[in-house]
C-alpha cells in the first residue's frame, strides 16, 4: 500500500486475479464466469481490507501513534480552513470545529474506512473479472 500509493489499484487488481487463479488450481476443471470471478475478487478485496485495517490498527495502538495521527488530522483541517474561500471561511471553520470533537473524528475515520473498503473491493472485483476472463480463454 505504501509503494506509490498502492500503484493506483494495480495491487488490488492483482489480488482479485490471483484469487481466481488460486481457486482454479484448487478446483480443477471449474469454470468461473464473469460474475463468479467478480464475486471471488470482491471477497478477496474485502478480506484484504480487513487484514489491512487490522494491521493499521495494530500499528497505531502498539506504536502509540494515536497522538501523532490526531495532530496530523488537526493540521490538515487547519490548512483546509486557511485555504478556503474567504466568503466560505466561517462555514468551513464551523465544520472543522465539529470534526475536531471526538465524535467528529470518529465519524471521519468511519467514513474514511468505508471509502477505503469500497476502493479495495472495487479494484479487486476488476481483478476477479479479468482473472475469470483470462482463465476461460486458457480453457478453450
Amino acid at each position: 500500500m505504501n509503494l506509490l500509493g498502492g500503484l493506483l489499484g494495480l495491487g488490488f487488481i492483482a489480488g482479485g486475479t490471483i484469487a481466481v487463479y488460486a481457486y482454479r488450481r484448487r478446483v480443477p476443471g471449474a469454470v468461473l464466469g464473469l460474475g463468479s470471478g467478480s464475486w471471488l475478487g470482491a471477497l478477496s478485496g474485502f478480506i484484504g481490507f480487513v487484514v489491512f485495517g487490522a494491521l493499521v490498527t495494530l500499528e497505531i495502538v502498539l506504536l502509540h501513534r494515536g497522538g501523532e495521527l490526531r495532530r496530523a488530522f488537526f493540521d490538515s483541517l487547519d490548512k483546509a480552513v486557511q485555504s478556503a474561500d474567504p466568503q466560505l471561511q466561517q462555514q468551513v471553520q464551523t465544520i472543522v470545529a465539529q470534526f475536531k470533537t471526538p465524535e467528529g473524528m470518529a465519524v471521519f475515520f468511519i467514513f474514511a474506512s468505508i471509502v477505503v473498503c469500497v476502493i479495495f473491493v472495487f479494484f479487486s472485483v476488476l481483478g476477479g473479472a479479468i482473472g475469470s476472463s483470462i482463465t476461460r480463454r486458457e480453457q478453450r
